[in-house]
Formats: structure tokens, C-alpha cells, sequence
């Protein structure tokens, strides 16, 4: 009969690898309900630390999401599950579609994800609460933007919530972003470079294909550059939502903005939601 002899080490990581677990489960559970008050205060601030920007676009989003009193569903079209961070999930149920399956690794267990294009959603007219589109009109070439703002207005049942950055200010941010981005890293920034090959969309664009929306500026173009310069230096991410806090958030609602957030409610209906087969959880291995 063998025996196994188990190190000290081996048992000290077993012991207290339970422990461990449970309290970082503990911390992202506490950390996630700051994340989800509605507000920017010192814990926002280090939580978003390296990533004020994307805490910038999603929370003035979920802000718009949370006055719809009788809101349950919500697709976010072109996401890929970031804005369960920001809701509620015991009060929302959360999809999001993306066409590439990959981006949902990192994906929320209790967001659902749907893999199809935003040009054509697989779903009924009247479908969802709310569509909303965070950072991905930009993304899509001008001659098919139309078709993808449609789609948008017609899958939803009450409102559509779009923020992006917007016309010939938010071209010249980006344009002076790829420039000091390609001179300090010597090569271009993918998604900036996707802006500028595709053009902004325009104000006057969005209030065409969204009659009687309400549409305000939400991110001062200065602020914005700082913040994005500030995330891609290693050493000051650590400080940049401190930064935000203390002297820039001030700044943030004034103009000119480099990007705005529109919101289009509908006329109400009463057609059931009909998820059918386009709906799957992809299972942690």
C-alpha cells in the first residue's frame, strides 16, 4: 500500500485557498454594488481607475436606463456584457449581441449572449425594454448606419439609448489622439483609426432617424483626452479616476462635448417577447 506524501506548501495553498476565494467573491460583490449607485465618489474612483472612459459612456447610459420605472429587458447591441456592471441584474434581464463569439469571454454569467449582426437582429419587432448601443455607431461604416439605427428602433418596445462620440469636434479629438498615439507607440490605434476611416456620426444624422429625441452632450472633448492619454500610461492609471475626481469632473458637462447620449422613447405595445432559438448562455468551462 503507497502512501502520498503531501508538502507543506501543498497544504498551506489548500488551506487556504477556500478562504481566499470567498473573500474575493466578497470584495467583487461589494465593489460591484458601489458600481451600481448611481454615482462617482472615492470607490468609483479606484475601481475605474484604468478604464474612466468606458466608466464615463456605460454610466450615463445605465443612469438613462434606471428613469424607465417598468423597464425589464435591456439589449445592448454591440456589447458584450460590460453593462451588467452598472444595472442590476435582480431588476433587469441583460442581453448582449456581438458578431464575433469571442467576445463574450469575459462575459457575466447572467448576461445572455447573442451572436448576430446589429444589421439584422434576429428578433421580432418590440422584442426588448430598451436597445441601447454604447461606443459602436462609430464603428459602422457610414452607408450602413441607417440600416443598423432600424434595426434598433425596431426590436425595442419603449426606448433606444445610443452613446457615441459625435461630429466634426469629436473627428478632431480623434485625429489628435491617433497622431500622439502613433508618435509615442509607433503604431496606429485600431479603434480610433476605425473612427476616423468611417467618419463620426453627425447630430443632425441622429435627430433625422430619431425624431422628438432628447439628446445632450455628456463628455467634455478636453476631459476625454486627458483620460484616454492618462489610461494608456501604466504608472498614472493607477491614479486617474483620483485625478477625475478632484479636478476634471467639474469639467465634464460643459462643451464642447465629445460625445453625446440620445434617448427615443416609442409608442408603447403589447406584443410578447419572443427570445426563440437566437438566445444562448455560453457555459464556463
Amino acid at each position: 500500500m503507497s502512501t502520498t506524501r503531501i508538502s507543506l506548501r501543498t497544504r498551506l495553498k489548500t488551506a487556504t485557498a477556500f478562504p481566499s476565494t470567498f473573500i474575493l467573491r466578497w470584495l467583487s460583490k461589494i465593489l460591484s454594488k458601489y458600481a451600481k449607485k448611481g454615482k462617482f465618489g472615492i470607490i468609483e474612483a479606484i475601481i475605474f481607475s484604468n478604464t474612466m472612459t468606458f466608466w464615463q459612456r456605460h454610466f450615463t447610459v445605465a443612469e438613462e436606463i434606471r428613469k424607465q420605472a417598468d423597464c425589464f429587458s435591456v439589449l445592448d447591441v454591440g456589447g458584450a456584457g460590460a453593462l451588467e456592471q452598472f444595472l442590476d441584474a435582480r431588476r433587469f434581464t441583460l442581453f448582449a449581441l456581438d458578431t464575433a463569439k469571442n467576445a463574450f469571454s469575459r462575459r457575466p454569467r447572467n448576461v445572455h449572449a447573442i451572436i448576430a449582426s446589429g444589421l439584422s437582429i434576429p428578433f421580432r419587432e418590440d422584442c426588448f425594454d430598451i436597445v441601447v448601443s454604447i461606443a459602436t455607431l462609430e464603428h459602422i461604416a457610414r452607408e450602413d448606419r441607417e440600416i443598423f439605427l432600424s434595426e434598433m428602433k425596431r426590436v425595442t418596445k419603449k426606448k433606444v439609448i445610443i452613446s457615441a462620440p459625435v461630429g466634426e469636434v469629436g473627428e478632431r479629438y480623434d485625429r489628435r489622439y491617433a497622431e500622439v498615439h502613433k508618435k509615442l507607440l509607433g503604431q496606429a490605434e485600431p479603434f480610433t483609426a476605425e473612427h476616423i476611416r468611417h467618419g463620426l456620426p453627425t447630430l443632425s444624422e441622429l435627430r433625422k432617424s430619431f425624431p422628438n429625441a432628447k439628446v445632450y452632450g455628456v463628455q467634455n472633448c478636453s476631459v476625454w483626452f486627458v483620460l484616454i492619454m492618462l489610461e494608456g500610461v501604466p504608472m498614472l492609471q493607477l491614479f486617474t479616476g483620483l485625478i477625475y475626481l478632484l479636478t476634471l469632473k467639474k469639467f465634464n458637462c460643459r462643451p464642447p462635448y465629445y460625445s453625446y447620449l440620445l434617448s427615443w422613447r416609442k409608442a408603447t405595445t403589447s406584443r410578447p417577447i419572443e427570445f426563440a432559438r437566437f438566445v444562448f448562455r455560453i457555459e464556463e468551462a
